[in-house]
């Protein structure tokens, strides 16, 4: 199934696992080529958060930023406040 589709959809495929396995599979799927992938996700590991080609955040259900990670930490607004928060 996953060989003929162009897009891969993962919502919180992670959220169950230790953080050790979490980062190897998040690490695999965003390792695929040939596919878009659409990863929905609370982890905040900043060498993952660096591969995405955009990271879209939400706030009550609605677009509040987006962005590569680096644009994001600039603009110190929402996606900022979240990562710094997650790493103490």
């Amino acid at each position: 199934m996953l060989q003929e589709t162009p897009v891969l959809l993962v919502d919180e495929a992670t959220a169950t696992l230790d953080a050790t396995t979490a980062y190897d599979v998040t690490n695999a799927i965003l390792s695929m080529e040939g596919l878009t992938r659409i990863v929905v996700t609370h982890r905040m590991e900043e060498s993952l958060l660096r591969r995405y080609d955009k990271i879209y955040v939400l706030r009550s259900g609605k677009l509040a930023e987006a962005g590569t990670f680096v644009e994001l930490m600039a603009q110190k607004d929402l996606f900022y406040s979240l990562y710094t928060v997650s790493q103490n």
